[in-house]
């Protein structure tokens, strides 16, 4: 492995995308992990999933984290009718005490109007961008790194909490002896990522006017996409 980069929240956001990875030039000796949050809130999610898909295709290694809009999505297309596994509700008691609102409701109120949009208003969306948000993944390890899309606690192992807390929460406690977590979800103050103890945070703000970054946890690198 040459690096090891992780990339922050994407929000829809196909251009900085494509620059953020023309910048980097990733190449088949890398390890390449998204932290998730690919859809809603900018104009093309559709076009992201595209995107992603073909990024994949090329480099077969990448490994692409859940974040909590893509289970959003997910939960949505089934209580519309669009059975795509099992919904949050069915396996976090933390997230079927905390929701307010149907998943469809919940969806649309936090950025996933743009993402339909996206898909020019309908809810059928191409069997290959479901199976996409189907495979992404919980948590992911490298070495001392483990990447999780909000974070997890500090009291066991991610692998066995609430997939409510990997995907939702906002506490920064530090990982585990050496582990470090590279977590994205919360977006940082000023646009650049985040280095404490245990923990980087690579959520810049994509989705609104904040930059796409992209680090290599080996070198601590980085790149910016305005």
């Amino acid at each position: 492995m040459k690096r090891l980069l992780a990339i922050g929240d994407i929000h829809g956001r196909l251009g900085k995308l494509r620059e953020l990875v023309r910048q980097v030039w990733p190449d088949g000796e890398d390890q390449v992990v998204f932290l998730g949050d690919y859809i809603d809130r900018g104009p093309d999610s559709r076009g992201v999933i595209d995107f992603l898909l073909a990024f994949a295709e090329r480099f077969p290694r990448t490994v692409f984290l859940r974040g909590n809009h893509e289970q959003l999505f997910l939960d949505a297309l089934v209580e519309r009718g669009i059975r795509t596994g099992k919904t949050l509700r069915e396996i976090s008691p933390l997230y079927r005490r905390n929701a307010l609102g149907g998943d469809v409701e919940l969806f649309l109120g936090n950025g996933g109007s743009a993402t339909l949009l996206s898909y020019e208003g309908t809810w059928e969306i191409p069997p290959e961008h479901r199976h996409f948000l189907e495979e992404t993944v919980l948590t992911y390890r490298s070495g001392r790194y483990l990447f999780v899309h909000a974070g997890a606690g500090d009291g066991f192992e991610a692998e066995e909490q609430d997939p409510y807390v990997l995907l939702w929460s906002r506490f920064s406690p530090p990982g585990r002896g050496e582990e470090v977590q590279v977590v994205g979800h919360t977006v940082t103050d000023d646009g650049q990522p985040r280095f404490e103890a245990g923990r980087i945070h690579l959520d810049t703000g994509a989705g609104t006017d904040g930059p796409l970054t992209a680090c290599d946890l080996l070198t601590k690198r980085i790149w910016q996409a305005p």
